[in-house]
């Protein structure tokens, strides 16, 4: 026999514990009026027969008041929890009008709330190991995902261009490396251009809100939903004055807002991404003057029974010969068939084998390049 009130349960909307919540992102909870032995009180039920609502330590929840019950039970009741993020928190329910403690209460598991946050990771580090220079490159495709229950606009994304020299990542002038830095929003089309002074050292930023290319001048991401980015760069045709003739690119920051407030970049492991430990960088690329005679191979020296090594050069648009010889000039592959005929920047594979598909024997070979009317020699060295 189901006795009086007793006391109320507080629980998820699938009847289980509360798990850790976003601040100002809904969620769904239920409510159960019951006994002294946990039997549902069906008597508290319609107008009349309702609780308050509030947290045990910081924050604010929202709606204060429940709503009527039915039949003792208020199920899937959405809440939202904003102001400060607190840890362990419990949502405490109270009798309508009642004071928490002394009139019939009840409460949840205790339970933490975090900031608005969303997740940013690499989808694609599509850095060209080695470039030209004038060349346009794509760097790195990154993922946004917005896990709360509101939209997210992106305001600005930062980045930092970086050199390696012994080991150490070194903050460079962009303008001494490239141009412009592009960002294609792969999920809408939309492309926008880069801030930067190219007269002096600093942060790109780019601003879609300002620099649209095209009309669409907000990245929205819709609550559950992600986009994914594209950030390519111009490589300056002359890079003299730069330190070092390589490049990486660093996400230093993407501001996010949400009706609420801003909203805190973050890994999949739930650090901030504003931090060194976890800077989101592509890989390094090589850059190469763009020239008739700038002809090279990468991986050198390299090992054909497990890589393939390329071979780079430049071709001002008419067509390409490549062929492998051995030192003594016996030709032992012509890669010509499977050369580009395309001009600017051209790259062709060589596997270490000849024309017999045999892979050849460790030593020093030759590429023989001819395009543009000039003739480009390379020594490849394969070693196994």
């Amino acid at each position: 026999m189901v006795g009086i009130l007793h006391h109320f349960r507080v629980t998820d909307g699938t009847g289980g514990n509360i798990g850790s919540q976003v601040a100002g992102a809904a969620f769904p909870i239920d409510i159960t009026a019951q006994d002294a032995y946990d039997n549902t009180v069906k008597s508290f039920n319609g107008v009349g027969n309702e609780v308050d609502l509030s947290l045990s330590n910081g924050g604010t929840i929202t709606p204060t008041d429940s709503g009527v019950f039915t039949n003792g039970v208020l199920n899937d009741l959405s809440v939202t929890i904003s102001g400060s993020a607190p840890t362990g928190v419990m949502i405490l329910v109270v009798d309508d009008g009642g004071v928490y403690g002394v009139a019939k209460s009840g409460q949840s598991n205790i339970f933490n709330v975090t900031s608005e946050y969303m997740v940013v990771e690499i989808e694609n580090d599509s850095a060209p190991k080695v470039a030209h220079s004038g060349d346009t490159v794509e760097l790195l495709d990154i993922r946004i995902t917005n896990p709360l229950g509101i939209n997210i606009d992106i305001e600005e994304l930062h980045f930092d261009i970086e050199s390696i020299n012994g080991g150490n990542n070194i903050i460079v002038d962009p303008s001494t490396l490239i141009d412009s830095l592009f960002v294609y929003d792969i999920t809408a089309g939309s492309t926008y251009l880069d801030q930067f002074d190219p007269s002096g050292p600093g942060t790109i930023v780019v601003d879609p809100g300002i620099f649209p290319v095209d009309p669409s001048p907000i990245i929205t991401i819709p609550s559950g939903g992600y986009v994914v980015l594209r950030i390519s760069v111009s490589i300056k045709s002359d890079i003299s004055n730069a330190l070092y003739p390589n490049m990486r690119l660093k996400i230093t920051d993407i501001e996010g807002l949400s009706i609420n407030g801003d909203v805190a970049p973050e890994n999949t492991s739930g650090g901030p991404i504003t931090v060194p430990a976890n800077y989101i960088r592509s890989s390094v690329t090589q850059i190469r003057e763009a020239k008739a005679t700038a002809a090279f191979n990468y991986p050198n020296p390299f090992n054909p029974r497990r890589q393939s090594t390329t071979i780079s050069f430049y071709n001002s648009g008419t067509k390409a010969t490549v062929k492998i010889y051995t030192i003594t000039g016996k030709l032992v592959r012509d890669l010509t068939k499977d050369t580009p005929q395309t001009s600017g920047s051209v790259e062709v594979q060589w596997d270490g084998k000849n024309g017999r598909g045999k892979v050849v024997r460790n030593g020093v070979y030759v590429a023989v390049i001819t395009a543009g009317g000039t003739r480009m020699m390379v020594k490849i060295a394969v070693v196994k």
